[in-house]
């Protein structure tokens, strides 16, 4: 290897080496919330009236499907096919992480892009009302509502 390839290796292996730190330190301060979230969980868990047993069961059934969670976000046979690194972990964790955040962010703008609809909706509907009852008063006020009293005239005239 020529030191201009050695050189540009160090170059790329320095980037990838400060990607991951990167990466790890999205992961801890992510970790921390999620600590945090949980912890949160499971104080209003505890103050809720569950039993304790429901509780217990709950988590056991959630720590026995998370493995298998993992697994089946990794593309088929993955964690059995190959040794797997930690920053093959973190790596996957990262992507793991980036779909979520992408997905919810799909979701959150298709959210708010609905309430602007609605909003809008709500706007019209409310100018169309209002125009129509100001119609409604200036309709009474101008053209009063009068009975008929063609027919009353009329057997007044026959006479019966």
């Amino acid at each position: 290897m020529s030191r201009d390839d050695e050189a540009s290796h160090v170059f790329i292996l320095e980037r990838q080496r400060r990607e991951l730190l990167s990466i790890n330190q999205k992961w801890a301060k992510e970790y921390n919330n999620m600590v945090a979230y949980y912890q949160r969980k499971l104080l209003t868990l505890q103050a809720s009236p569950k039993h304790p047993e429901n509780v217990t069961k709950e988590t056991k059934s959630l720590s026995k499907h998370l493995p298998e969670a993992l697994e089946s976000r990794l593309p088929s046979g993955t964690l059995k096919e190959r040794e797997t690194t930690p920053s093959d972990l973190w790596r996957h964790q990262a992507e793991v992480f980036k779909e979520d955040f992408a997905k919810e962010r799909r979701d959150r703008e298709e959210l708010q892009h609905k309430y602007e609809e609605l909003s809008k909706k709500l706007v019209s509907t409310r100018n169309e009302l209002h125009h129509l009852k100001s119609q409604a008063t200036w309709t009474r006020i101008l053209h009063p509502v009068v009975e008929c009293t063609c027919q009353r005239t009329d057997q007044r005239n026959t006479g019966f």
